[in-house]
């Protein structure tokens, strides 16, 4: 079998030891190879080996774990072909149906069924499925609702009349629901919470600038707009071609867009690119008779890239920049 030649970045993931390690790369980027390396490094390291049912490695789905534990366990072969008087190796065999390769959930559970009187837990307990947990949600959710229209606070009035338009409040069970499931998914889900409650008493322009959605959302926006701003340059840079054909009669309305992006780019706060949307228009393209002798399809690569260029602004501006601050 030929040596695979890791990447310098590859490599140190698969050599660095007692530290924490975040990796982070794009799929097909070979993750799930250097892990199972990195794996089989650590199994056969000469001076501190480590069998293979005391790792545990995590996925996200009972496939990604069947894959990674044949892969690994296929790499345990492979090592065993080339070297199969290895004791280790033939242990790592033997032990690798026993390794915690698997999802989290199946983990946790594992830990709950071995552990239960550790926790008081009744032997008999079962996980309830998808469905029963969304009907004990929904009837907890009905019950709430039902409180809290009975105490009719102002605070929970404010909060139907702003999320609950019309006569049907389904809405505010599924903002509650989403809110809830994204809370969850935090490690300290209260706090998290509370945090963002203190991020919404907001007073003054000044304090929304320096909260972090809102500069998270800020450096969204200039992303996206950095994606406009090429497809414009593109679109420019075809009609400015210098070849027979090229659609000049558009270039000065893609200059402006090209003109327009780079002002709104150039805006530091949310306030000053809010204001620029204010004042966003598009010039028309200049007209183009048959007799111009233009490449037909040269102008409709141009049309269809201004069209995307327009389309991105235009959401851009209903989305988040649609009213005066």
């Amino acid at each position: 079998m030929a040596e695979i030649k890791w990447t310098k970045d590859q490599q140190s993931v698969i050599d660095l030891r007692n530290r924490d390690i975040l990796v982070s790369a794009a799929a097909g980027s070979g993750k799930t190879a250097v892990l199972v390396e990195r794996i089989i490094q650590n199994v056969t390291d000469s001076r501190h080996p480590v069998d293979i049912d005391q790792i545990l490695v995590v996925t996200f789905t009972k496939a990604a774990a069947a894959e990674m534990k044949q892969r690994i366990s296929e790499a345990i072969d492979n090592r065993l072909e080339q070297d199969p008087d290895s004791q280790q190796l033939k242990r790592q065999a033997s032990l690798i149906h026993a390794a915690q390769i698997t999802t989290i959930d199946s983990f946790c559970l594992s830990i709950v069924k071995n552990y239960f009187h550790t926790i008081e837990l009744e032997p008999g307990y079962r996980v309830a499925d998808e469905n029963e947990c969304k009907i004990w949600m929904s009837n907890v959710m009905d019950a709430l609702l039902e409180e809290k229209y009975q105490e009719a606070s102002p605070s929970f009035l404010r909060f139907v009349e702003s999320f609950a338009p019309g006569k049907q409040d389904d809405r505010l069970a599924e903002y509650v629901n989403r809110l809830y499931q994204f809370c969850v998914s935090h490690p300290w889900p209260l706090l998290w919470l509370q945090e963002q409650k203190e991020g919404l008493d907001i007073q003054t322009i000044d304090q929304l600038e320096e909260t972090g959605w809102l500069k998270s959302l800020f450096e969204d926006t200039t992303v996206t707009l950095s994606e406009a701003l090429r497809l414009a340059k593109q679109a420019e840079g075809l009609c400015q071609m210098d070849t027979e054909g090229a659609p000049f009669a558009y270039a000065a309305a893609l200059k402006s867009d090209v003109a327009m992006i780079e002002y709104l780019l150039s805006k530091k706060t949310y306030e000053e690119r809010n204001k620029a949307f204010a004042t966003l228009s598009f010039e028309k393209l200049g007209r183009i008779s048959k007799k111009d002798g233009v490449d037909e399809t040269l102008q409709e690569k141009v049309k269809s890239l201004r069209e995307q260029e327009k389309e991105v602004l235009k959401n851009l501006q209903k989305q988040f920049f649609f009213q005066d601050t």
